[in-house]
């Protein structure tokens, strides 16, 4: 399972999350009920943890800014994301 961290405000978050509807797949699939934790899945290779451009669940914390990669799918891509 491949760990890609980085670190954002939630502000900053925001316009990620734009910039990610306009590039690739993107769905918020759930968050906790403080808001403090939310997931989603990208095709994006974010923080250059996807170069294949699969798929991936991804883990936001609000409290620290931090984006966690938990899902690596590897070179599973095949052709139909």
């Amino acid at each position: 399972m491949a760990s890609v961290n980085l670190q954002y405000s939630k502000k900053a978050f925001g316009f990620f999350i734009i910039a990610l509807l306009l590039v690739s797949s993107f769905l918020v699939i759930n968050q906790n009920a403080d808001g403090t934790r939310v997931t989603f899945y990208s095709d994006a290779n974010i923080g250059g943890g996807n170069p294949e451009g699969n798929i991936e669940i991804y883990l936001f914390d609000t409290t620290t800014g931090i984006i966690t990669q938990i899902t690596d799918t590897g070179g599973v891509n095949d052709g139909n994301t």
